[in-house]
């Protein structure tokens, strides 16, 4: 035991010696001065260039129209509860750059319902002239739900409708909006395009109205919803104009939420560039919703440059007396 050994005192033949503590020499001037060699930065791994080929050639030579996303279902061991996760997106659809496929992508959503993906429906020129057309007619209008403005403008035409806005005229409510319809013939080019692809889709009319939407900046968008207000049958939304033709993102998404949650249920991003356009059933409006979210990246709020889409729908008619929005004159980007 230590106690008895020190009760004894040092060992036999070993000396006695007193405990000297250690002392730090003091650095010389010469070594703290000393500069030593930066080691050698670590080499770059080789990457085989037939990847490098590969993975330009993907990004470049393809446009990707549509991704998807899957929910996944998980027993959360903390609470023994099911919890929603979703998968990495995944392409749902590209296309080769510059060049316009013979038929739509139609993809038929799990719950019910289908959409159509039509790009590059309409050359850059005659998008321009739509544009100038609609941006100049001063009929946007501004409405609100709830005391609250609605971030985008927008504004009603329709075949029936008359001159006189005071009188009954055909129209669209939607939540507490009550949309009047203006006359389409006051805007000739948006009426002769009309006309054409209600007869591309073996519409008779377009009898809900045209309804174009001019998102004026990154602040303006379309929250979720579903266009079931007039029992939408078909709703067709082509992209007029975007800044810079960049893609701006179109997400579908389900209604049913937290317990109502099913593995495999869809969420998917169209990407809708310049020309391009969807087409959307009213089965589809029962089960999921659309909505077009802030993107900051791809709406510009300084260059006078903005996103406009025009709606057309089919459905129940619906004629109104009273209109819910006031006139905007102003398309500058709101703050």
């Amino acid at each position: 035991a230590p106690s008895n050994d020190v009760a004894a005192g040092p060992q036999t033949g070993v000396p006695n010696l007193p405990v000297v503590a250690e002392r730090s020499e003091p650095k010389s001037k010469s070594k703290s001065t000393e500069k030593r060699p930066s080691p050698m930065p670590p080499r770059p791994r080789p990457r085989a260039p037939s990847n490098d080929v590969a993975a330009k050639s993907k990004s470049t030579d393809r446009r990707v129209m549509a991704r998807i996303r899957r929910r996944k279902r998980k027993l959360c061991a903390r609470n023994a509860k099911n919890r929603n996760t979703w998968t990495g997106a995944e392409v749902l659809h590209s296309i080769p750059n510059n060049s316009t496929p013979k038929e739509p992508f139609s993809y038929d959503l799990r719950r019910g319902g289908n959409f159509k993906v039509f790009p590059n429906v309409l050359e850059k020129e005659r998008l321009a002239n739509i544009a100038q057309e609609i941006l100049n007619c001063g009929l946007f209008r501004q409405y609100s739900v709830q005391a609250q403005d609605e971030p985008r403008l927008h504004f009603l035409a329709h075949e029936k409708a008359t001159d006189d806005f005071a009188d009954t005229q055909p129209g669209y409510s939607y939540a507490q909006v009550s949309a009047k319809a203006r006359p389409l013939k006051k805007l000739p080019l948006l009426e002769a395009l009309a006309k054409e692809l209600a007869d591309k889709l073996g519409v008779k009319s377009w009898n809900i109205g045209v309804n174009p939407v001019l998102y004026r900046g990154s602040n303006d968008s379309m929250g979720e919803h579903a266009d079931d207000d007039q029992g939408e049958e078909l709703i067709l939304c082509l992209v007029v104009s975007s800044p810079k033709g960049g893609a701006r993102r179109v997400r579908i998404s389900p209604k049913a939420k937290g317990s109502e949650a099913e593995d495999e249920d869809e969420c998917i991003d169209l990407m809708m560039s310049e020309g391009d356009a969807y087409l959307m059933d009213g089965k589809m409006q029962e089960f999921y919703f659309h909505s077009v979210p802030k993107t900051k990246d791809t709406v510009a709020t300084d260059d006078g440059s903005y996103r406009l889409s025009i709606v057309f729908r089919t459905g129940r008619d619906c004629s109104l007396s009273q209109d819910s929005g006031q006139p905007c004159e102003n398309l500058s980007p709101k703050a």
